[in-house]
């Protein structure tokens, strides 16, 4: 006895599944196009019915929405140990084993408390650092005395967030053995939990 042949494959439903394929990717690629050609500054080639097409009423907060600028300041938290020396407290990055592989939210939620303690602190003006932060931090006055009001404090005692910008990467190998310390401000402050 043959065994039976396989049903034959429906291909009205296979050239339809792959028409939908493609106009979903000619679709999404041409919001991609002019969302990035949005982001783009002035230049010459101009993109079909663009002037009567505001991309901002469909993206409106562009290609920002998808990246952060990478000149912008990092913040980064220390903490002042029982030894007296500062040491980093991020928690980050998110995909750690210690962070349990992202399923851990601690590491999500210190830049939460980090905002409330800076939201707490404004009026206390930041110090101009052009050394290693640790020895800015270690010469600083303390800017203000404040309560963390996060339910789960991960910043307590004496605390000093960095603002520092990440070092170009075109000036990743221009160091020759030293490390690139880059300028920054810090801010110092005495956490109650």
């Amino acid at each position: 006895m043959t065994p039976n042949p396989p049903p034959p494959l429906e291909t009205t439903g296979v050239r339809r599944l792959g028409l939908l394929a493609l106009g979903l990717l000619l679709g999404w690629s041409t919001v991609v196009m002019y969302a990035l050609h949005a982001a783009l500054p002035y230049n010459p080639i101009r993109l079909p019915f663009e002037d009567r097409l505001d991309m901002r009423l469909i993206l409106p907060e562009g290609w920002a929405f998808f990246t952060r600028d990478p000149r912008e300041d990092r913040m980064q938290p220390y903490l002042r140990g029982a030894d007296g020396q500062w040491s980093k407290a991020s928690m980050t990055p998110n995909f750690q084993p210690k962070n349990l592989f992202g399923i851990d939210r601690a590491a999500r939620a210190q830049g939460v408390e980090m905002g409330l303690l800076l939201e707490a602190a404004r009026q206390v003006e930041r110090s101009d650092c052009k050394e290693e932060p640790r020895v800015c931090l270690e010469r600083a006055t303390v800017g203000r005395a404040l309560r963390n009001i996060s339910p789960n404090p991960s910043l307590c005692g004496q605390v000093g967030i960095v603002f520092q910008r990440a070092v170009p990467w075109a000036w990743s190998r221009s160091s020759q053995g030293k490390p690139i310390t880059m300028p920054s401000k810090i801010l110092r402050l005495d956490v109650e939990c």
